[in-house]
């Protein structure tokens, strides 16, 4: 389903099968701003697919929510929160900003933050987080957990397996009930 907020019909709204790839496009950039009368277009999407599905998202703005897939995710998010869940493989984020929570994670986790908190937790592979600005909290990972941080406190408790920090930034840093090797460099 989606909610279109635009001024005139200047928008693409898409979704195109090839093979065994299904690609929805939706773009609300209209060519010139100065027909927005104070009101910015948007297209607000609720997108139901099987739980199979291989995900790989591209967002220009706005809150993404994942939910319950039996398979890997990947997102390209330039800004705006999200919050993904219930994601039975691999987990893959390269985000310019807005806060993101990850939880229940059932492989590895790959984040490569730019702005905003960063919170990622009950994860059973491992993490590894490139991390620019914003507060960073990990949690209950089962895996090596591997922080790059920029600026912004880091906190991590329940680690299963370790924690390397390649750079902790400014911010400070407080570790609980981590086990196995710690490294910072």
């Amino acid at each position: 389903t989606a909610d279109i907020l635009a001024v005139d019909e200047n928008i693409t709204l898409s979704l195109e099968q090839s093979g065994d790839t299904i690609e929805l496009e939706a773009d609300a950039n209209q060519k010139s701003h100065f027909n927005w009368r104070g009101k910015s277009p948007k297209i607000d999407l609720t997108v139901t697919v099987p739980m199979r599905m291989m995900l790989d998202i591209k967002d220009g703005s706005g809150f993404i929510t994942v939910d319950n897939i039996n398979n890997n995710v990947k997102i390209k998010d330039g800004s705006g929160s999200m919050d993904i869940t219930n994601v039975k493989d691999n987990l893959d984020i390269d985000d310019g900003s807005g806060s993101v929570e990850i939880k229940h994670i059932a492989g590895k986790v790959l984040v490569e933050d730019g702005y905003g908190s960063l919170e990622i937790s009950q994860v059973t592979g491992t993490g590894d987080v490139e991390d620019g600005s914003g507060g960073l909290d990990i949690y209950d990972v089962g895996g090596l957990v591997t922080i790059d941080d920029g600026s912004g406190s880091i906190h991590v408790k329940k680690l299963r397996n370790g924690l390397t920090i390649i750079e902790e930034g400014s911010g400070g840093l407080k570790m609980t009930d981590v086990e196995g090797p710690v490294s910072i460099k």
